[in-house]
C-alpha cells in the first residue's frame, strides 16, 4: 500500500515541477532552442520580431520593456543553473 503524502507536500512538488518547467521553458526559449537545425538563428530571429512588436506595433513605454527584459535576464540565471 502507498503511503500518502501529506497535502502541502504534494503541493510542494507540484510547485517544483512548475518551477523546471518555466526553467526549461525560458532557457529555450519556449521550445524554440530545442530545434535541431540552427537554434540560436532561429530563435534570435523569433525574439527580434517580438521585441519590434513591443516597441513598434503595442507602443509599450521603453523603460516598461527594460525592467521586463531585466527580470527575465536576472532570473535566466538561476534557470540555467537548474536546467
Amino acid at each position: 500500500m502507498e503511503k500518502k503524502r501529506p497535502l502541502l507536500a504534494k503541493q510542494y512538488v507540484r510547485l517544483l515541477n512548475m518551477i523546471k518547467t518555466l526553467n526549461y521553458l525560458i532557457v529555450t526559449c519556449f521550445g524554440i532552442g530545442s530545434i535541431r537545425f540552427a537554434p540560436g538563428t532561429i530563435t534570435s530571429l523569433i525574439t527580434t520580431v517580438f521585441l519590434y512588436s513591443l516597441f513598434h506595433i503595442i507602443n509599450l513605454p521603453n523603460n516598461t520593456i527594460i525592467i521586463i527584459l531585466l527580470i527575465i535576464f536576472i532570473y535566466s540565471f538561476y534557470a540555467v543553473s537548474e536546467y
